[in-house]
This record gives C-alpha cells, structure tokens and sequence, in this order.
C-alpha cells in the first residue's frame, strides 16, 4: 500500500498562502482537513512555507473521516479554519492552487488549471514537479513555485 497523504495550497490574489491537509472520507473522496495554515505574503520565508507544508502532509492516510452529511455547515466550517468569509478569494481570477501528495520518498506537485465552471482541474500528471521528501528546504520551495508557474 502507498502512503499518500495530501494538502492543497493556494496562491491567492493577494498572494499569501492558504494550505490544509487533505483526508479522505469513508466513501473515499478528499476533504479539506485541520491544520489550516494562512501565510501572509510578507511572513513567507522559506523556511516558514516549507515546514507548514510537512505539518500538513503529516496525516494518517489510513484514517476516514465521515462523510459531511451538510455540506452548507461544511463550507461554513471551511471558510472559518480558512480565516475567510467567503469563498470569492479563492475562486477570484490570479488565484492558483497546487495539491501536494506524498508518494513514498518523494514530494509530488501537482499544477492545476481554472475549468469551464471556475473550478480548479489537475493538469495533466506529467506536468508533475516531483521532489526527495529528504530535499532541503530551498530545494522544496522551488519545486513549489515551478508549480505555481505551471497553473493557469
């Protein structure tokens, strides 16, 4: 079996940084999931960016959370952890996502792209940025801004 933990970050407009872990439900679909990590812009060292990604892909695979029986008091529930009022900063045009698994050894960048109803979409797999999870820091860091500048 893979151990593929997940988390999803997002550039946003005003280009903090938004990242949460992913988990998967009993019916096996990816939810957001605690830590939520927001980073401002001017706070995103590399160091600091780094290390909260590691936290957030520090979940048991394994584990199931139930599934949102109401999906309204879910998104609510979201927005607060997210520190938003709204989901407009996150569908607002400029702002990219990137999901992040980890795949045995290695850190997996996936870039995304803005579909026909303004959801995100994977890119094609081969458009992967895929790092050692042993890689330093700045090694890390870059492989996530080459990602970044591969979202649309």
């Amino acid at each position: 079996m893979i151990y593929m933990p997940g988390a999803s970050i997002y550039k946003l407009h005003s280009e903090d940084y938004l990242m949460f872990a992913l988990c998967k439900t009993k019916s096996g679909f990816s939810v957001a999931c605690d830590p939520f990590t927001r980073i401002a812009k001017d706070d995103r060292g590399v160091d600091v960016v780094v290390n909260a990604l590691k936290v957030s892909l520090n979940t048991d695979d394994t584990k199931r959370l139930p599934d949102p029986q109401n999906w309204k008091e879910f998104e609510q529930n979201f927005l607060q952890k997210c520190g938003l009022k709204t989901l407009q900063p996150l569908q607002k045009a400029g702002t990219l996502l990137v999901e992040i698994y980890r795949e045995d050894n290695y850190l997996v960048f996936l870039p995304t792209k803005r579909g026909e109803d303004a959801n995100f979409e994977h890119k094609d797999r081969a458009e992967a940025v895929k790092v050692l999870f042993t890689a330093s820091n700045k090694e890390i860091m870059q492989a996530l801004e080459e990602t970044f500048s591969k979202c649309e």
